[in-house]
């Protein structure tokens, strides 16, 4: 084998390698294990890419007449990850992005503002989506916090001990596991589910050689929205900036 063409099989299988790797990287857990403080909010999945690790937050508001809010990059109160073994390393979220209330975006990034808030009334659905630079293989636990000293409080959105999976973990789940997570969760605190899915394209992954696809079909069966909650026009009795938290 003469010397340029060993150089050329080692780049192409260089390639190959890290390629593979890059696929490998990519994946989603849709079955969070974590703990919580209140049953009014939930990851619905976690998502790992080559350069970040994604958490989807929901959350159901219990106040008629409130407020909740969400807290930037600047704030002392914005959501980081904790290393469970290690609690001195602390990674602080990049963005929060794609923030929607009852379906409805209503701001796409809140990079470069400390701090949004939306009012809120009872049954309003919130959900957003956390992003991370991604974070190093060596973390398996960590909580994710929103706000790295109030740990201990009750009313923040805190998701503790978070397993961080592996693309090799057999208990990522699939979407149909997800959305069952989901509706369950929103009958749990609305007593009929709102959320209406849309089924993602399949991931395409390559099947060894010589070996076929079966792609079994997605079944899901979606519930109708509830009716808009009709409240009287009656004046609130508490003030309209109490914080929506638990």
């Amino acid at each position: 084998m003469s010397f340029r063409l060993y150089i050329y099989y080692f780049i192409v299988v260089l390639s190959i390698i890290f390629s593979q790797k890059s696929f490998a990287q990519k994946y989603t857990d849709y079955k969070p294990k974590y703990n919580k403080w209140a049953k009014n909010y939930i990851l619905d999945k976690i998502e790992y890419t080559d350069t970040r690790t994604i958490f989807y937050f929901r959350y159901v508001s219990e106040f008629e007449y409130g407020t909740v809010a969400f807290f930037g990059n600047g704030h002392p109160e914005r959501w980081c990850i904790e290393n469970v073994d290690n609690p001195e390393e602390t990674f602080y979220h990049i963005d929060v992005k794609n923030i929607r209330k009852n379906g409805k975006m209503v701001l796409n990034s809140l990079a470069g503002s400390p701090e949004v808030t939306y009012e809120t009334h009872v049954g309003d659905i919130f959900t957003c989506e956390i992003h991370f630079r991604k974070l190093p293989n060596r973390i398996k636990k960590a909580h994710l916090l929103e706000g790295k000293y109030q740990k201990s409080s009750r009313r923040h959105f805190h998701a503790l001990n978070v397993k961080l999976k592996t693309s090799e973990d057999p208990n990522l789940g699939t979407f149909e596991d997800m959305v069952t997570r989901v509706q369950e969760f929103e009958r749990i605190n609305l007593g009929t589910p709102k959320t209406i899915f849309k089924i993602p394209p399949k991931e395409q992954k390559i099947p060894p050689q010589n070996q076929k696809i079966v792609v079994n079909k997605p079944i899901i069966k979606l519930q109708k929205p509830v009716a808009p909650r009709l409240n009287p026009p009656t004046t609130p009795e508490y003030p309209p900036e109490a914080k929506a938290r638990m």
